[in-house]
């Protein structure tokens, strides 16, 4: 079995999918590392909200690499708007 290593300080892009699993054009993203815990962070512009639909449902995937380490996941969401854009 492989060591697991604190990926703390990964090159982290996010990328937004509409429900037919089509990239949303401009939907897109670099996540920043917080501090050495292996957290990450990122507020998602109004630019990038304003391309995705209300009450839609997308993934939204994040890719990252540290120290040839490649990693992948999805996160399904739905938009839910609230106030003024």
């Amino acid at each position: 079995a492989g060591v697991l290593t604190q990926l703390d300080a990964a090159t982290v892009t996010y990328q937004f999918y509409d429900i037919d699993g089509t990239l949303v054009a401009g939907a897109n993203g670099t996540v920043s590392p917080v501090g050495s815990g292996g957290d990450y962070t990122e507020e998602v512009d109004k630019v990038i909200v304003n391309l995705l639909t209300d009450k839609q449902e997308y993934m939204l995937r994040f890719i990252g690499e540290q120290d040839g380490a490649d990693f992948e996941f999805n996160i399904p969401v739905r938009v839910k708007r609230r106030g003024r854009i």
